[in-house]
């Protein structure tokens, strides 16, 4: 979660300030998305973005969330116009992010070490470049509308 770290050093603090800026984030992008994408024609990409929002700023995330918008990208993936390229390296980033992520996961969980502070350099730079791939097939999507 982007707000792993945050709420790891708040953890014996209950704040109502605190769970209202970590929601804040995720409500206002939604409501967003839902102002941009409301043509009938961008119904799918909505869903897709809106589920990808929901799970990124989700205050708790696990492997399986990934599913849910991995799930709707069937319905968005004709009108991407990624090259093939595009698509082994957008897998091979979200591939390595899963690793990154999962491994400290492992090893916090399983093994017992601390790995709060080691893991996170690791995920968000891939998690970020595959965020761009995202980023530009809207603005392909965007383009097929028009």
């Amino acid at each position: 979660s982007v707000y792993f770290y945050l709420l790891y050093l708040t953890v014996e603090y209950e704040d109502v300030g605190l769970n209202i800026i970590t929601f804040l984030p995720q409500a206002v992008l939604l409501l967003l998305l839902t102002y941009r994408f409301n043509n009938i024609y961008d119904v799918n990409f909505s869903l897709f973005c809106q589920t990808l929002v929901f799970v990124t700023f989700n205050k708790v995330v696990t492997a399986q969330y990934f599913l849910w918008y991995f799930s709707l990208l069937p319905l968005i993936l004709p009108s991407l116009n990624f090259s093939k390229k595009d698509i082994l390296l957008g897998g091979l980033l979200w591939g390595f992010a899963q690793g990154s992520w999962l491994l400290p996961a492992y090893l916090l969980e399983f093994k017992g070490n601390n790995t709060f502070l080691s893991s996170g350099w690791k995920v968000w730079p891939s998690f970020v470049r595959m965020l761009e791939y995202w980023q530009r097939s809207s603005e392909g999507t965007e383009k097929c509308h028009q």
